[in-house]
């Protein structure tokens, strides 16, 4: 123990107050104070709650007590880290809140960059990332937050540091991590909002870190590691797993809160996903006795279609491989074991070793029994590597721009080998060439051997709408007259590309492959019978992306890469005429019935797309109120019912039917997406929102290149008064956005020029 001075820091506030609850870890916790009290930031008291340890973990609190002053000890019966983390705060003095578990570590500069971080009053919570690290504390592998948090989060507006749950997040509970140590929280607004955790055993620190992130004001992201998370084998008894039943008390408690806090309604369908993925977890850790017992609590919690779901679950999660091969942690004999189970034989163990490191270099996983090596797996920047019982059976896959491999290979002599170059696959065996494929011969014995299509050249559309929708509506004919295709064929590998070239091309003869995956960088096949044109691969994407990147604002547009890429001019566009289609008339006729939707004054929003990042529902929601509010009727175009927005019309419509309904609409608000270019041919007035691009190095671009490489007002037969494109980086709130895009809506309503 390092030699601490009582008293060694000033007599005035104390900035933080880091609680640690305490029980039966004293291998530990000599490690966990000493990374404390060797922090730089030194105007800070250490809440220690023994949480009635039967080890020599007070013994150790009591030595470092009587050698700092900053440290405090509370004394309970075991009671678990939720009553203890609560008697802390009670009892904290400092403006801020710290957690460590005390088998975990901090670096000694984590309070500094924490008190720093809470230079704006109005913060309530810092989010910051963490590192998982083995038994022993080494081999810290990072966890980021950001990484996390795509699925849950508008990361534009996260950019900017400071956020709010509620205005940036999608409407779930779970997005910011459910741990309440890799955050650190204002002290007052903890107290003032009566926040708690769960006075349970286990799962405590969920309702806890839910209620802080749904109620804070404020909250800051830092790009900062310093919290070190030992992974141990904890040694716990066989009543230990029934505490597992603890989770039907927290989820009670989740939804008392929602409710006190009038946001059950909203959080819904969050809290019906959150329950069922929590209630999965834990019926691993049930003992087998008490499984019936578990799913009975289970059916009573979930409503009856959510319970068949929750089964349906954990049946693909558990019931087939336990009857062919699973591997489980269950508890015998008060120790903590892996069970092992082979065709129906239980192998219990605790033998089995499974580590996972991670650094610069390598990353790799490994899986041992009884110190042998069964099965590894390690990942290199373009080499996986997997090898089977210790030596004896490896296989390796390289990946490049360029080129596909996978090589087999048995006492590391090579056996079996693959190399992908383009069109072009070569085999061999035991390092001789045996056998040379073209992926096109092979496409055609799998695909389009048996069809009785007379057909010259095979179109496979392989990108998203827009692309397809921009061929199909401009380029099409051109590009089949100048490769003098008489019998076209073309391959949809997506449900929305027929109903496009239905659309545009209602005679093509086509066929629909939805399984279809091309490792190939190729444009063009040529066979002696057929050609083979991938519409588009990814050399084309790649191409657009840098030439964008790379060029003046202004000088590239997208539509001028697919020119290239196709080796056509502009001369060659034709305007777009779409076949009509009874069918399709008599499905939207239903679907406006069915939506009860206000046909002669209504508005389309499309608030998806594939291009740009999503702007906040609270955005759509204000602007669904200012357009109600002149009496518009909204029809709301969207695939993931998550995106719905209260107040609007919605039903399932294909792309031909969107584009009927588009017609008789007074406009169309949407985010930048395929959707927007597809609505064009309308002529109603098209206001399209540009976000930042998703885009990943090294071909990330700024929003004003997007606009300019990506602009509908360069699309060719286009009406520039009925096209306002709006970027959403000029306005400082979503107050201002909405604003904007209501009097550029009210202008083109009016037929008068828009301008921005």
């Amino acid at each position: 123990m390092g030699e601490y001075l009582k008293n060694s820091y000033e007599d005035s506030i104390v900035k933080f107050s880091v609680i640690i609850p305490v029980y039966n870890v004293e291998k530990y916790l000599r490690e966990c104070l000493d990374s404390v009290l060797n922090q730089t930031f030194t105007r800070f008291e250490v809440v220690c709650v023994n949480d009635g340890s039967t080890d020599n973990s007070l013994e150790i609190l009591k030595g470092y007590a009587e050698k700092d002053s900053r440290i405090k000890i509370i004394t309970q019966e075991n009671q678990g880290q939720g009553v203890a983390r609560n008697n802390a705060i009670e009892a904290a003095q400092g403006e801020y809140l710290v957690f460590v578990d005390p088998d975990d570590f901090l670096d000694s500069e984590a309070l500094e960059v924490i008190n720093k971080s809470f230079s704006d009053s109005a913060v309530d919570i810092i989010q910051f990332d963490y590192l998982v690290c083995s038994e022993d504390g080494a081999n810290n592998r990072q966890r980021v937050f950001k990484k996390r948090a795509k699925r849950y989060f508008n990361l534009n507006l996260l950019n900017d540091k400071v956020f709010n749950w509620q205005e940036v997040g999608k409407k779930s509970i779970e997005g910011l991590s459910l741990f309440c140590w890799d955050k650190a929280y204002k002290t007052t607004f903890i107290k003032e909002n009566n926040i708690k955790f769960a006075p349970t055993k286990n799962g405590e620190d969920h309702l806890f870190s839910i209620s802080a992130n749904l109620l804070a004001n404020k909250i800051l992201y830092i790009n900062k590691s310093f919290y070190h998370y030992r992974t141990r084998l904890k040694s716990i008894t066989n009543s230990a797993s029934i505490e597992s039943f603890c989770v039907f008390k927290n989820i009670e408690l989740l939804k008392q809160f929602l409710i006190t806090n009038n946001l059950i309604e909203e959080y819904k369908s969050s809290l019906d996903e959150y329950v069922s993925s929590v209630l999965s977890w834990h019926i691993a850790n049930i003992p087998q006795d008490k499984t019936d017992e578990y799913l009975d609590k289970c059916k009573e919690i979930l409503d009856p279609e959510n319970y068949e779901l929750f089964l349906k679950k954990i049946k693909t999660q558990y019931s087939f491989w336990e009857n062919i091969f699973s591997l489980k942690t269950i508890h015998k004999n008060g120790i903590k074991v892996k069970d092992l189970t082979i065709c129906g034989y239980h192998i219990s163990l605790n033998v089995l070793n499974k580590k996972r490191i991670l650094n610069n270099v390598d990353n790799f996983k490994t899986i041992c029994f009884c110190g042998f090596t069964i099965y590894e797996i390690r990942k290199y920047e373009h080499l996986k590597v997997k090898s089977f019982f210790g030596s004896l059976i490896f296989t390796k896959k390289i990946k490049t721009s360029l080129r596909f491999s996978k090589e087999y290979l048995l006492f590391e002599v090579p056996i079996y080998k693959t190399i992908q170059q383009n069109d072009i696959r070569k085999l061999y065996f035991c390092r001789k060439l045996v056998n040379e494929i073209h992926v096109s011969d092979l496409f055609f014995k799998i695909y389009l051997k048996k069809l009785k299509y007379k057909y010259d050249d095979v179109y496979i559309l392989h990108s998203n709408s827009g692309e397809i929708y921009l061929f199909f509506a401009y380029l099409a004919k051109a590009f089949i007259k100048k490769n003098q295709s008489q019998h076209p064929l073309f391959v949809a590998t997506q449900k929305y590309h027929i109903d496009i070239l239905q659309m545009y091309y209602p005679e093509a003869k086509y066929i629909f492959i939805d399984e279809l995956r091309l490792k190939t960088q190729s444009d063009v096949w040529n066979m002696p019978k057929h050609r083979y044109f991938i519409l588009f691969s990814g050399n084309h994407f790649e191409k657009v992306e840098k030439d964008i990147k790379n060029s003046e604002i202004g000088r590239v547009h997208y539509l001028s890469s697919m020119l290239k890429t196709l080796n056509l001019t502009e001369e060659d566009f034709s305007k777009p005429e779409v076949a009509y289609s009874i069918d399709s008339q008599n499905v939207l006729s239903k679907a406006i019935d069915k939506m009860k939707l206000e046909i002669n004054n209504f508005v389309i929003l499309a608030p998806e797309a594939m291009t740009c990042e999503d702007l906040p529902l609270t955005f759509w929601q204000k602007l669904v109120s200012e357009l109600k509010s002149r009496n518009f009727d909204i029809y709301l175009n969207i695939t993931n019912p998550k995106n719905y927005i209260n107040g609007c019309k919605n039903h399932k419509l294909g792309f031909k039917e969107a584009f009927f309904l588009a017609q008789k609409a007074k406009a169309v608000i949407s985010l930048r997406s395929g959707f927007s270019e597809f609505l064009l041919p309308t002529e109603i007035p098209n206001i399209s929102i540009y976000t930042k691009f998703r885009r990943k190095p090294p071909n990330a671009f700024s929003v004003a290149k997007g606009i300019e490489g990506f602009s509908l007002l360069k699309m060719p037969f286009v009406d520039k008064n009925k096209v306002c494109e709006i970027n959403a980086e000029l306005y400082k709130n979503e107050d201002e956005l909405v604003k904007q895009v209501i009097d550029s809506l009210e202008i083109m309503l009016n037929k008068k020029e828009c301008l921005l």
